[in-house]
């Protein structure tokens, strides 16, 4: 693999209860998996998180007052998928 080329990518759900995920690079390739124990209870953790005013405060926003639903569903979105895939 040159220089900056990134390898490819596999990502599959693993049959499992528990929240884990795991990741490994054989021969230029990642492999991601992620037990789907973890995706049940990411959303819930996400809109925990989205529903509370300190967590935009922490952002660096200033709410006047409490997060709208709307905002609390763009939010729970935004972190369930950088909880998965990172934030890039």
């Amino acid at each position: 693999m040159a220089e900056g080329q990134n390898p490819a990518l596999y990502f599959n759900f693993i049959k499992a209860t528990s929240f884990n995920s795991t990741a490994k690079l054989h021969e230029n390739h990642y492999f991601i998996g992620i037990h789907d124990g973890a995706i049940r209870r990411m959303r819930p953790l996400a809109r925990t998180l989205a529903e509370k005013p300190e967590f935009y405060k922490a952002l660096g926003c200033t709410l006047t007052s409490p997060p709208s639903s709307e905002l609390i569903v763009e939010s729970t979105n935004t972190i369930a998928f950088s909880m998965v895939f990172g934030d890039n």
